[in-house]
């Protein structure tokens, strides 16, 4: 019985590890595809470019 039990358990953690890694990679690849981008400057501060006034 436990044998069984015990080949269960480690399809599923491996099942499990495979999942996490994947996930891990999407949210890495996420971060670097958003880290590539550049900051958009706000509409704000574009019309008070010209301007004398102080922020």
């Amino acid at each position: 019985m436990l044998g069984r039990f015990e080949d269960a358990w480690v399809a599923w953690n491996a099942v499990r590890a495979v999942l996490r890694t994947g996930t891990l990679a999407l949210i890495l690849r996420a971060f670097f595809l958003t880290a590539r981008r550049r900051p958009q400057e706000s509409a704000y501060l574009a019309s008070a470019a010209g301007s004398s006034a102080s922020r």
